[in-house]
């Protein structure tokens, strides 16, 4: 049964005023469904206007899974005067196989390496496709070149013969 990985970045951002007691935390991750690495709370005494500040967390499906509700986040912090909570939307989130995020990693790297030229599976299928296809020809024109060699070196072989000379 193959697990599937998917990691959560959460950033925080504050637009009008500095908050201080900043509290996060996301809902408990139903423990039949997934395992969790890392504090899924976030703690901050100050963030001042206009940072982020963010926290990580690892979630590991124990089930094979492609897409799950992702439980609400909850945000209280103090903006001076008030104390303000709230919760974040529920979402979908997806998540992938480790299949899923090799061919991911390894699509990013052969992006990297082709200088963005290259993004996608389907472009990599038709280069390689591309690439064979020329390999192809190419082998068979030499092949065809050495036996048309070989055809004129024994017609030339069997006219010396006839002639009486030796082929040297």
């Amino acid at each position: 049964m193959p697990s599937s990985l998917l990691g959560n970045d959460s950033s925080i951002f504050f637009a009008c005023s500095d908050a201080s007691d900043v509290s996060v935390e996301d809902t408990e991750w139903e423990t039949n469904l997934f395992e969790t690495e890392g504090d899924i709370t976030g703690s901050f005494d100050t963030i001042p206007a206009g940072v982020t500040k963010s926290f990580s967390y690892v979630i590991i499906p124990k089930v094979p899974l492609s897409r799950f509700e992702q439980p609400e986040l909850t945000l209280s912090y103090n903006d001076g005067e008030n104390t303000i909570a709230s919760q974040g939307p529920r979402d979908y989130v997806k998540i992938y196989s480790k299949e899923e995020m090799l061919r991911k990693k390894i699509l990013d790297v052969g992006s990297m390496a082709t200088l963005g030229m290259i993004t996608s599976e389907e472009q990599w299928v038709r280069i390689v496709v591309f690439c064979a296809v020329g390999f192809i020809v190419l082998v068979a024109f030499r092949l065809a070149k050495k036996l048309k060699n070989a055809m004129q070196s024994s017609k030339r072989k069997s006219a010396l013969k006839e002639f009486g000379f030796k082929d040297e």
